[in-house]
């Protein structure tokens, strides 16, 4: 109940970033996925925050089809993009006030807005909560399922080629993902989160069943790929500007 609860509020507090009274919009599959986080890529290098929040959003109703195995890492989503609209809306106040530009709808002017407030601390320690450390969570997120999309990949392909590749079940993707990903920034109480959480995970065929994704291999392959391509595409981006601004921060969680 209390985890239902904390997501709720969540998802009430993210959803300002639709604007008020919106619902949460219909999930398509992969490919609209990653063209939703295509589109918010700037040319200029930047990520437009409003787009990043409904791209993001959307993939959290995609895979909240998946069952409860996905509900710790929505959860945590929610709560992070709770945290990027708080800071918006708290700098944009500030702006005013300083009499600046109020407009905080891209990545590089909300972390510009924290640098000039002095939000953080030398060293890339960042405040919690704050946009920075929103972005840098969701990031993360993001890059673990691009992670287990690979190794999806790899197996589909091997697969399509003729060969017989190594079994490798959905649950042992998603370890190793969180070990490359999650794991070197999670204390010992994350850590055992996910354990929980990772005895849960069904299998490919369930996911397949459950979301309405592709039946045909070749189908999915293609799918993921245009995903990963895109996430990958936009992880490079958010590096770039966080780590422009001393904000790439390194430590454990709890």
């Amino acid at each position: 109940m209390r985890a239902f609860l904390v997501l709720l509020v969540a998802q009430s507090a993210a959803a300002r970033i639709w604007g008020a009274g919106s619902a949460l919009p219909s999930s398509g599959g992969f490919s609209k996925s990653a063209r939703q986080f295509t589109a918010c890529q700037l040319k200029s290098g930047d990520v437009d925050l409003d787009q990043f929040g409904k791209a993001t959003q959307e993939y959290c109703e995609l895979i909240r089809k998946w069952g409860s195995c996905t509900a710790p890492s929505i959860s945590q989503v929610y709560l992070c993009l709770a945290k990027i609209d708080k800071a918006r809306r708290e700098l944009e106040r500030r702006q005013r006030e300083s009499k600046a530009p109020t407009r905080l709808n891209t990545m590089k002017l909300l972390l510009e807005s924290e640098a000039k407030f002095n939000i953080h601390k030398p060293g890339a320690v960042l405040a919690d909560p704050s946009g920075a450390m929103g972005l840098l969570w969701v990031r993360r997120g993001l890059v673990y399922w691009l992670k287990v999309f690979e190794l999806e990949v790899a197996r589909l392909k091997a697969a399509l080629k003729g060969k017989k590749p190594a079994p490798q079940p959905f649950r042992e993707q998603c370890k190793i993902a969180y070990e490359q990903v999650l794991k070197p920034f999670h204390g010992w109480v994350s850590r055992r989160g996910f354990g929980v959480a990772l005895r849960g995970m069904p299998e490919w065929s369930d996911l397949r069943k459950k979301s309405g994704l592709p039946k045909e291999d070749d189908q999915l392959m293609q799918e993921l790929q245009e995903w990963i391509k895109s996430v990958t595409s936009l992880h490079k981006c958010m590096v770039t500007l966080q780590t422009k601004f001393g904000m790439e921060d390194l430590r454990k969680s709890i």
